[in-house]
């Protein structure tokens, strides 16, 4: 019975295309990857204590500083803890701001599957209490 079962599972896999299930599963590991990094506070992991956004909670108005600031935090981090994203480039849209510091990022860049470069974008929020919500 066990080996049916098994032989069963073999054969859907072998079935579906392969590669689009593996580019699909690639993509969703970089996103959870991204996101994990993004919403863990810096300073909680021990093995790294580098890993993580700093805390942006105290942030009053969100200016060109504050903008400059969080786009280096968030490459820093990718960069360091995301090696499978290729030719990264993060944008700010202002003219997307609910609040004072509701304001949108775009990330963008690219990742290998099977020789093939794919193309990745997030889109995530930073909110008015320094939390990023995230939109794959």
């Amino acid at each position: 019975m066990a080996t049916v079962r098994l032989l069963e599972r073999i054969a859907s896999v072998s079935s579906s295309p392969q590669s689009t299930d593996t580019a699909v599963a690639l993509h969703q590991s970089i996103v959870e990857n991204v996101v994990n990094i993004l919403k863990t506070a810096k300073e909680t992991v021990l093995i790294r204590d580098d890993f993580g956004m700093q805390a942006y909670s105290d942030i009053q108005v969100f200016n060109t500083e504050t903008n400059k600031q969080l786009i280096a935090d968030i490459a820093y981090q990718i960069d360091n803890f995301e090696p499978r994203l290729n030719n990264l480039s993060i944008a700010c849209d202002v003219s997307t701001k609910k609040g004072p510091l509701d304001v949108v990022f775009f990330i963008k860049g690219d990742y290998e599957n099977n020789n093939n470069t794919l193309p990745f974008t997030l889109q995530l929020t930073f909110n008015n209490r320094g939390q990023f919500k995230i939109k794959a």
